[in-house]
């Protein structure tokens, strides 16, 4: 069973009834789609039209779940490319001042073209799932909006990226105003760093300018299969300890999944990977090429433990399963570094954050049996459907 949505006192700004809503869905990763996927479809149960304005990545996963995705989204130039180009050329997760231009570029320019390719104006909502493209053109859009994100500003790491984030942070502290509500659905830490040189702390954007939701889960209860139906939908075998290995929605970290393979045959398990939409890593005979999965958050209880990059839609959807696993964070990837060091406090039980003893690593994980998940995370996906309607 489905959960029901109802409107509460947190509705005052609510659309209509049986509104029409387009969603807009950042095409970095697949992080995003997930969890857009996932409260869209809460929408959609609850009467509502959705659509999703996806471009790829983001865009495949949604359509393979059924999600309407509008024919504009693949015209649009993928995000992920500049994280790609940037991973490629200095192997970190750190975006400094030149892709954080290019990248901007992008978004207004794929903002702009998207409202003059599309009747905007004929939906009651738009939500922007850390739409940069949306971010970008906001005030050109006439009709409520929403802001939906797992960060509140780009903290500065290194030296080399103060430029950057301050830029970046800047642009988004004069833009947050032409959202009518704004969401976070991260982990809450400390956020005691500030955003510009004199300019606000996170913690104080987080207090003035969001309502604090939680993360959201890539599945919904009555999505998630059970061991035995799992196995069997992707042909792994009942009787062996797997570990999945996965990577995120683009080619970062392909190299280290490499690694990671020929240690866990070490160490006894049979790893089966989920490269993603366009990662492709020269695998060991003896791994199972699990290839690109857009319904792997329903098959995670086929596993016995899991080694992923820590992104977050990764890691909360691994906790609603109960699946422990090994966080492994993109170097210099702020986000990721984040939260493969508050996971492991929030749920001891679940993860730990890779040390470089590869090998160690998974013996620790892969020996906690049956940890408890955390459905409870299911009620942050009905909390936040219930603000927007």
């Amino acid at each position: 069973m489905g959960y029901r949505i109802r409107c509460t006192v947190t509705c005052s700004n609510s659309v209509s009834p049986l509104s029409k809503i387009l969603i807009a869905v950042s095409s970095v990763g697949l992080g995003h789609a997930a969890r857009a996927r996932a409260y869209g479809t809460l929408l959609e149960r609850s009467g509502h039209r959705v659509d999703y304005y996806a471009p790829e990545p983001a865009g495949s996963y949604i359509s393979a779940w059924g999600g309407k995705v509008i024919p504009y989204s693949r015209k649009v130039e993928s995000l992920s490319l500049y994280l790609e180009k940037h991973w490629l050329r200095t192997g970190s997760g750190l975006i400094g001042l030149r892709a954080a231009l290019e990248e901007h570029r992008a978004s207004l320019k794929a903002g702009i073209e998207l409202i003059e390719s599309i009747d905007v104006e004929s939906y009651d909502l738009l939500i922007a799932e850390e739409s940069w493209e949306i971010m970008s053109v906001a005030e050109r859009i006439p009709i409520k909006k929403a802001w939906i994100a797992d960060f509140v500003g780009y903290k500065p790491v290194g030296f080399r990226a103060l430029l950057a984030s301050w830029l970046t942070n800047r642009f988004l502290l004069r833009r947050y105003r032409y959202f009518d509500s704004r969401f976070y659905v991260g982990l809450r830490n400390d956020m005691k760093w500030r955003l510009t040189p004199f300019g606000p702390t996170a913690r104080d954007v987080l207090n003035d300018l969001f309502r604090v939701i939680g993360p959201i889960p890539a599945i919904l209860p009555d999505e998630l299969l059970n061991r035995e139906e799992a196995r069997k939908l992707i042909n792994l075998p009942q009787d062996e300890k797997i570990i999945l290995i996965q990577l995120g929605g683009t080619r970062a970290g392909e190299d280290i999944v490499e690694i990671i393979v020929k240690e866990a045959l070490r160490v006894g398990f049979t790893p089966a990977v989920a490269t993603g939409p366009r990662a492709t890593p020269r695998l060991h005979e003896k791994a199972i090429n699990l290839g690109y999965q857009p319904k792997l958050p329903v098959l995670l209880k086929a596993f016995d433990c899991a080694y992923v990059l820590a992104g977050l839609s990764s890691i909360v959807s691994l906790a609603v399963a109960g699946i422990p696993a090994v966080l492994h964070p993109l170097p210099r990837h702020f986000e990721q570094e984040e939260n493969a060091w508050m996971a492991p406090k929030i749920w001891q039980d679940l993860f730990i954050k890779a040390t470089g003893n590869i090998v160690q690593d998974i013996e620790v994980v892969c020996e906690r049996n049956n940890p408890p998940p955390d459905t409870s995370l299911h009620h942050n996906t009905v909390r936040l459907v219930e603000m927007l309607i």
